[in-house]
């Protein structure tokens, strides 16, 4: 044997094991190397020198077998022939040697073409069963019991041989189905339908029942004499002697949960074979539910948010729960978490509330759903709930001298957003452009939104999933989704879509089959363009130049995408295709020209001079008139040009000033200070912006960031105002873009 490998257990504990925990008897046969414990005998003699050494000490453990159950066959007849005074003694004993003689026969035979495992456990149970009630069958006294133990065996042996073949369900069925054979055969051939009781036998033997009286009382006597120590009553438990126990045993759950504190490690070995046994498996599963609504309360009862955010713990499974109640549970602590870790009352305030719609939702999720849990949601929700009133109690007592800050600048707006829908401004003739294309259904084509980075695309996005209610939207943006394989991009693009679909509307998505991944593709788009539950579908892919980097240099690949994506745009009319980038398609390869006929490209640009000021004025209804003046409003406007993510820059880092040193009005004075602040905390989207310039573009602006007027050439004139870096007097359109320029870029 290998060093590492399991030994096999001892003859007594084999024996156990194998009528008992044949589950756990096959997983030890196959730690110790035996990696087709039901071999059948010709494989084995053929392959006998190739085998694993523990075939041998198999094969011993399974003869001995046969030979003990032999012996204390011989022995139970010497004692029922004795006390028969009816038979005289010689007819038994040649016909339970006929019997045995069958059985050993029916053993060997069974063991080559049907598996040794299941041949020795039918011929165990069976052949020598039959040996001994063959001797016994001319019996009027014992008759009927013979068959009953006769019965009972034979269902054993078959539960046996079977055990864990087909799951919980198959296992009932197969077993009732040999009875109700075996009953009708009976019948049959001894012309006797009283005989019928025979198969009922069967099926008591294979479903173990009649264990199970013993086992109930047993389980009961250690609940009630568990006290103070559940966990050593646990420890001796029938779930963790018997395997194939069909019918749940009662309080076995309670213990498990009592047992839990004590000792984890026993619970979860015990969770791990209920998991395995027919008959516990719902048992398990309610007792594990019940562990994880405990935890999960005590985990927010002690402030450890982020921990329920993930579903960490001892009994909670992590980030792939594969339950829809732990998913709820876990984005309600999500916003707990926010909340808790905000500096901001008021933003804090709105991550209650949202945690307060989640608690409700999951609420009536509770009343429709299935699973375990669903029993145990009121202690949680209970948790939660104090939670929420507890941090609503200490927000609110510091909003109360700070000014709510709505200003988003770390990530693209949402729906589900902070204040997200409210700062959402000056859009609204480009959703009505996209509302008017989409409604156009005698012409497909495809959808662009072109503006430079950080103007508000994503964002743009995001908020079609509320305004386009009539519209089914999938996102797919590629620089937040790093595929590095067409295969990966499809499935990633697939998987987002169904959960977007099913978050938003409970739209189950059809799945991507099996197969070639383009081919794959083209079979979802077009069960997408069948589908009856959505009007129509927007499939939106955001950072589209960075399609060609996920194909091979060859780009065979490419093109078949590409190919599937013009398919899509003239064909097909449920479903419409939207890409989003910052470079317009005519300075791109010929190739996106070629593919993406009927192509309508909208203009993303920059916010106008009077939005970007009332945006800084009064970005939500709850904050104060005149917090920020409104020549302090354009001042800050002329610095950023409206440019959204710095204009929301400035009015954040202002109100953050504000806070600091307890004021409730901005002024003038306050806007060198500010700007210093910008020029750290933008830097990153300043080198963006300056990166993606060719060199004599960089050369041209940073000569008009120091004074310089443009250059009369046209062409350069054309990249820079779509860059929306100049205006058509030659000027810079973000000053402050200027000044980083010259502060932050060595002279070229």
């Amino acid at each position: 044997m290998n060093a590492g490998e399991a030994p096999l257990p001892g003859y007594a504990r084999f024996a156990w094991m194998f009528f008992m925990q044949p589950l756990s008897l096959n997983r030890r046969l196959l730690a110790a190397g035996i990696d087709e414990p039901d071999i059948s005998g010709w494989r084995w003699w053929r392959r006998r020198k190739q085998l694993h050494p523990s075939y041998r000490a198999y094969g011993r453990r399974l003869a001995a077998l046969l030979v003990v159950v032999t012996v204390v066959a011989l022995m139970v007849l010497a004692g029922l022939a004795r006390a028969n005074a009816i038979l005289a003694l010689d007819l038994p004993i040649a016909l339970f040697a006929v019997g045995l003689a069958a059985g050993v026969t029916a053993a060997v035979g069974l063991s080559v073409g049907f598996g040794v495992l299941r041949g020795v456990s039918l011929s165990v149970a069976g052949g020598v069963t039959f040996g001994v009630t063959g001797c016994l069958l001319l019996s009027v006294a014992f008759g009927a019991a013979v068959d009953a133990v006769l019965a009972v065996a034979v269902g054993v042996a078959c539960g046996v041989a079977f055990s864990g073949g087909r799951g919980a369900a198959g296992d009932v069925v197969f077993g009732v189905a040999v009875g109700v054979a075996v009953a009708l055969a009976v019948s049959v051939a001894s012309i006797d339908p009283a005989d019928a009781g025979f198969g009922v036998g069967v099926v008591l033997g294979f479903l173990r029942l009649p264990l199970y009286p013993f086992e109930c009382l047993l389980q009961a006597q250690l609940h009630l004499f568990a006290g103070r120590a559940p966990a050593r009553a646990l420890h001796w438990s029938p779930v963790l002697f018997h395997e194939l126990s069909c019918l749940p045993l009662p309080f076995l759950a309670r213990d498990i949960v009592a047992a839990a504190p004590q000792d984890p490690e026993l619970v979860r070995r015990v969770l791990d074979v209920c998991a395995l046994i027919p008959g516990q498996r719902r048992v398990g599963h309610a007792a594990l539910a019940e562990l994880q609504a405990r935890e999960l309360a005590e985990l927010i009862a002690s402030g450890r948010f982020a921990d329920a955010l993930v579903l960490q713990g001892q009994w909670l499974p992590g980030r792939d729960p594969g339950s829809d109640l732990l998913r709820a549970f876990a984005e309600a602590a999500r916003f707990l978490a926010a909340a808790g870790a905000s500096h901001q009352p008021h933003r804090a305030q709105q991550h209650l509330r949202d945690v307060e719609r989640q608690l409700a939702a999951l609420d009536n999720l509770r009343l429709q759903s299935r699973e375990p849990l669903a029993r145990f949601v009121a202690g949680p929700l209970a948790a939660y709930r104090r939670a929420v009133t507890d941090l609503q109690a200490q927000s609110a007592q510091a909003a109360a001298t700070l000014l709510p800050n709505p200003f988003v600048t770390g990530q693209p707006l949402s729906g589900t957003l902070h204040w997200g829908r409210q700062v959402f401004r000056g859009r609204e003739d480009v959703v009505r452009q996209v509302e008017g294309l989409l409604g156009e259904r005698q012409h497909g084509g495809a959808l662009a939104l072109i503006g430079p980075r950080r103007c508000g695309k994503s964002s743009l996005l995001n908020m079609f999933r509320l305004l386009l209610p009539d519209t089914q939207i999938v996102l797919f943006d590629l620089q937040d989704n790093p595929a590095t394989t067409p295969a990966a991009f499809y499935a990633a693009l697939v998987r987002q879509a169904s959960e977007q679909a099913f978050a938003d509307r409970r739209l189950r998505l059809p799945p991507l089959l099996p197969g070639a991944p383009i081919e794959a593709l083209r079979a979802w788009l077009q069960a997408l363009e069948e589908m009856a539950d959505a009007p129509r579908f927007l499939v939106c892919i955001d950072e589209f130049e960075r399609l060609p980097s996920l194909f091979p240099s060859t780009g065979n690949e490419l093109l078949q995408f590409m190919g599937l994506l013009r398919a899509t745009i003239q064909h097909r009319r449920r479903v419409r295709l939207l890409v989003a980038g910052a470079a317009p398609f005519d300075e791109l390869d010929a190739l996106w020209d070629d593919h993406f006929i009927n192509l309508r490209e909208i203009r993303v640009g920059y916010l106008d001079r009077q939005t970007a000021i009332d945006l800084l004025q009064q970005p939500i209804p709850e904050f104060p008139l005149g917090t920020i003046p409104k020549a302090l409003a354009a001042s800050v406007v002329a610095r950023t040009g409206g440019q959204p993510f710095l204009t929301q820059l400035y009015g954040s880092l202002l109100v953050d000033q504000l806070n600091d040193e307890q004021r409730r009005t901005a002024s003038a004075a306050d806007l060198q200070a500010v700007e210093e602040a910008v020029l750290e905390q933008a830097a990153y989207y300043f080198r963006n912006v300056w990166g993606d310039l060719p060199p004599l573009a960089q050369a041209v602006v940073a000569a008009a960031a120091q004074g310089h007027p443009l250059p009369a050439d046209h062409a350069m004139r054309r990249i820079l105002q779509r860059r929306q870096l100049m205006g058509d007097n030659g000027e810079l359109l973000v000053p402050v873009f200027g000044r980083w320029i010259c502060e932050r870029v060595a002279p070229l």
